[in-house]
This record gives C-alpha cells, structure tokens and sequence, in this order.
C-alpha cells in the first residue's frame, strides 16, 4: 500500500465484505482507511452482510446493500450510503444519464410523516416491506442481531465439523456470520440436488471452478434461527451419510 500512498492515478477503489461464494468476511478497515488517506474514494459491496454484521461505513465513500439478504425483505430495492467526498465527485463528474446517476437524490429528503417525491415512481409496496424489516430489526436491537448471527454461525460451522466438513476459508476468522461455506470436493452439485429432493432444504453451490467442490449455508435474516440451522445440518447429515 506504500506505492498508492505515495503515488497513485486511481479515482475509486471496490471491495467486497462478504465474499458469499466462498463464506468470506474480509478485514476491510485497514485497506479501506489507507485509501481514504491516499485520496481514492472506497466503493463497498455489503449486500450479504449490511444487517448481520459491524460493516466499517465510517472508512466507506459509496456502501452497497440490497433489501434481500439479512434485511429478509423482498428483492428489488438497493440500499446505499453516500459520504460528502463521494458527493462532491458526483456533483463535478458528467453523469451521462439520469436513471442510474446518484445526483436526482442529492436533496431529497424523507421528512417523517409528510409525503416524499423522489425522482422518479418507486416500488412502493418495496418499500413498505423493507421498512416492516428495519423495524423488526430495530425492534430487536442492532447488537442482538448480530450476535444471532454469529450464534447461527458457529452451530452451522460446529455440526460441519460434526460431519467431517471443513470450512473454505483457511481461518475460521475469515468465516463469515451470514453464510457458510464446506468443502465437499466433487459433490457440491449431487448434495444440493439430493438435499431439495429427499428434504425441501435449498443451499447453494459456489461458482466458477469450485462450483462443484464448496456448498454454502445462508443463515442470514430470517434464517439466521438456530431451529432453521438445525434442521438444514441435520438433513446435510442425512445425505452425506
């Protein structure tokens, strides 16, 4: 990081929190605090941990969430935050086009209890679905929830091991609390096959070259239960047996 502090070209950086593929939780905060430094705006993909888990918004220009994933909320909406830094390089940069430019929202505003115009017609029912999720998640408190999702986490992780499986991240620090990725080399696709057939349980597979060899457990949101866990684990048990 020396080289980028010193000398560097770059106008954004992008960077993931939760790699899902592979059940990842990067350590974001000092890299993304060195590119603050350097001058170089930090774009963060938070959507599959925003919600389950401390994201580090305070080193963050543009932070990326959805209303699926931990919110447990219908797809279709993106959520994000937007830092003054990253405002003023929206407000001097030709946006070339209107739908997908963050400058129509630059003074919107969403008093409480008067109505709200933004730019152009939302998904309304979206949005009332999303705010019935914040408030449960506000309503169970911020910290609770995301010691549910480490809870999850580690008895997903403890029955894998249970069973033989290793976790895809070399540290278990690295694990993410939202998802969790085993190494079944070679069987990926036939357990996740077997598992909706023989259990109506749905996990996924990973992608790219280890499409076949990493099956991943979402525990996030909703799921993020340890009944849910429990029943996912035990028919994970069944058919590997």
């Amino acid at each position: 990081m020396k080289s980028l502090v010193e000398d560097h070209d770059f106008a954004a950086a992008t960077a993931i929190h939760c790699e899902t593929p592979t059940g990842v939780l990067n350590d974001l905060e000092e890299i993304l605090a060195t590119l603050q430094d350097a001058g170089v705006l930090t774009i963060v993909d938070a959507v599959s941990s925003l919600g389950g888990t401390e994201v580090p918004v305070e080193h963050v220009d543009v932070c990326l969430g959805a209303s699926q994933k931990c919110f447990s909320s219908p797809p279709g909406l993106t959520t994000l935050s937007v830092s003054d830094r990253a405002w003023e390089k929206v407000e001097t940069t030709d946006q070339g086009t209107f739908y997908t430019s963050l400058e129509p929202w630059r003074d919107v505003e969403f008093p409480e209890d008067e109505p709200v115009h933004p730019p152009y017609t939302h998904s309304v029912s979206n949005l009332y679905a999303l705010e019935a999720s914040l408030d449960r998640i506000l309503d169970e408190g911020r910290e609770n929830v995301f010691d549910r999702h480490e809870s999850v986490a580690e008895q997903c992780r403890e029955r894998g091991r249970d069973l033989g499986l290793e976790i895809y991240p070399e540290s278990e620090a690295l694990a993410s609390p939202t998802v969790t990725a085993f190494r079944v080399e070679g069987r990926a696709t036939e357990v996740q096959r077997r598992l909706e057939a023989d259990h109506d349980v749905i996990v996924a597979t990973s992608l790219g070259d280890l499409a076949d060899d990493v099956l991943r457990v979402g525990h996030m949101g909703y799921n993020a239960d340890p009944d849910r866990v429990e029943q996912t684990m035990d028919a994970l048990a069944d058919v590997l047996d």
